[in-house]
């Protein structure tokens, strides 16, 4: 055989085979380092071994003895994402696999309600924020976005959730008295790749329609927090001085959004 026309499916089978070597015999999970063993070879992961008195295989009661060889092994194949079983299809090795499960599409998310302990996927969270929270809006269907009673010399700060083009997308606005300042963004659930198909605008009118505020954005990607954000001033920040001169009479804000779809050229708007 031409061992430089090793296919890449043959590699993968390899590398599975091998990782079938590394399967702990009390939960059937890969281990990764620190692998022990008892005396007589038999391999336990950290996980499982302070529950254990005596090695499952041949009863053995010294378990503390590291499998260095294990562990070598193990640093050097490539290991399915942690999550696999929600359709994650990624291999990576150990030491790029928190990385990873950071940014991973696939991953768990919190509630966008601080109080609130649930966390879920991303098909998930959706249902979820209507469900329990009565949380999340479609851009069309509210023709009127305005906060009344704008006092500027006070903090307010709201987060909430975009259902559009069949994705999930996060608001949000933060009133801050201190900065003085307007913070507006929404980000993307899912890829990071993802995130750059879809744009939004936030378009705040005065009153008479004399002035406004324009802002155009990529939506963000959602592994980076909506303070990393207003730090970067990559998102919609308005000075108060401007917000003064756009509100009415009665303290009212109005704006709206639009969403596009970049890729099938659709947008999703409100009017005002």
């Amino acid at each position: 055989m031409d061992q430089s026309k090793i296919s890449t499916e043959n590699l993968e089978s390899f590398n599975d085979t091998l990782l079938t070597l590394l399967e702990c015999p009390i939960c059937t999970e890969f281990m990764s380092p620190p692998i022990f063993q008892c005396k007589n070879g038999h391999k336990l992961c950290a996980e499982c071994k302070p529950l254990l008195t005596e090695c499952p295989s041949c009863k053995e009661k010294n378990l503390d003895s590291r499998n260095f060889v294990a562990e070598e092994l193990a640093e050097k194949l490539m290991y399915p994402c942690v999550n696999v079983d929600a359709g994650c299809q990624i291999k990576i090795q150990l030491n790029s696999m928190a990385k990873h499960s950071a940014v991973c599409p696939h991953r768990l998310h919190n509630c966008l309600e601080s109080s609130c302990k649930w966390q879920g996927r991303t098909q998930e969270m959706l249902e979820h924020l209507k469900g329990t929270h009565n949380m999340a809006w479609m851009t069309a269907a509210n023709p009127h976005l305005y906060y009344d009673n704008f006092d500027l010399s006070t903090d307010f700060e709201e987060h909430d959730a975009i259902d559009a083009f069949e994705e999930l997308f996060l608001f949000h606005f933060k009133r801050d008295a201190t900065k003085r300042r307007l913070f507006v963004a929404v980000q993307y659930v899912g890829s990071e790749e993802a995130a750059m198909n879809y744009r939004y605008q936030v378009f705040i009118l005065s009153a008479d329609g004399a002035k406004w505020v324009d802002f155009v954005s990529s939506t963000h990607k959602d592994t980076v927090s909506f303070e990393e954000i207003m730090n970067s001033k990559k998102c919609l920040c308005v000075d108060f001085e401007v917000i003064e001169d756009l509100l009415d009479t009665d303290l009212n804000l109005k704006f709206k959004i639009n969403l596009s779809d970049l890729k099938n050229s659709a947008i999703i708007n409100t009017d005002m």
